[in-house]
């Protein structure tokens, strides 16, 4: 009897431990400087999931912990933001920037970095992760000049001098290149990495930098499920779009499009073409 006893305890205690191994969970530890009262709010990349808040401490750190239903890698969103309380009672929410990390059960994920640079957070724990960051600090300095001549160009005002033109033109051309300097390395990135599960995620970020043709190419570059993915469909509306964008340019013949009338006849644009006068009138209700 005893040693049937022993038996089933054996079988029980196995069994409670393969158990616990297959839910096994993951963790993520966070470090932030920089942070005054911001709020984080964590939400996994899977239908039906609700954000949740994370509180995050006086010194920066911060912990998450959860077990996903299956061994597949997720994406995880840590949305940073401030509230601000209105006179009136109302609410203001902030948007700071979005930490995207990938997560699987069993790692043991960590963050560290200053808030105010969510783009070059140093993440660790996977090998996805680990790409990403060795990207993000690869571009680092590539970025921040880009991002800085952006902002100079945003601020540069006619003052009225003759030298204006040449102001112009001389720091677009630095943007220019800053920006080919940047390109050239996520193209790099995308080929070095090609069955990263952040591919896609990292060119639908960065999407507006590219031109349509530099972003079709890195496209096509993408597998199957990534083309087909929700990133990969936001690349291809940036791609119509811009392509739209380079077709209407000041002084040159409007693209075509397309609609319904109010009958249900089919209407192009070029049917009008030959026209003294065509008036589109666009107007929207709210």
């Amino acid at each position: 009897m005893k040693k049937f006893l022993m038996m089933v305890w054996l079988m029980f205690l196995f069994t409670g431990t393969a158990c616990s191994q297959n839910h096994q969970g993951f963790i993520v530890k966070g470090k932030l400087t920089g942070v005054t009262d911001e709020r984080l709010m964590f939400s996994k990349n899977i239908k039906g999931s609700r954000p949740l808040p994370i509180n995050i401490n006086e010194d920066g750190t911060f912990e998450i912990k959860d077990v996903l239903d299956n061994e597949d890698v997720i994406r995880g969103d840590i949305s940073l933001m401030k509230v601000r309380m209105g006179k009136n009672g109302g609410m203001a929410i902030q948007s700071l920037g979005t930490i995207s990390l990938f997560l699987q059960n069993g790692d043991a994920i960590e963050i560290n970095g200053d808030i105010k640079e969510s783009e070059f957070l140093k993440i660790s724990g996977n090998k996805y992760n680990d790409d990403l960051t060795e990207f993000a600090q690869a571009i680092k300095s590539k970025k921040r000049k880009y991002n800085k001549l952006i902002s100079e160009q945003k601020n540069l005002k006619n003052s009225g001098d003759s030298d204006f033109e040449k102001r112009k033109t001389d720091l677009a051309e630095k943007v220019e290149t800053a920006r080919k300097q940047f390109v050239k390395l996520l193209q790099v990135f995308l080929r070095k990495n090609p069955d990263n599960y952040a591919n896609d995620l990292v060119l639908f970020k960065y999407r507006n930098i590219l031109e349509a043709d530099e972003l079709q190419i890195a496209y096509n570059s993408l597998n199957k499920n990534k083309q087909n993915s929700v990133n990969g469909q936001g690349i291809v509306n940036a791609i119509q779009f811009k392509q739209q964008k380079k077709k209407a340019q000041t002084g040159k013949p409007a693209p075509d499009f397309a609609k319904i009338d109010k009958e249900g006849n089919l209407i192009r644009l070029s049917d009008f073409k030959g026209k003294k006068y065509v008036l589109l009138d666009f107007w929207g209700s709210w």
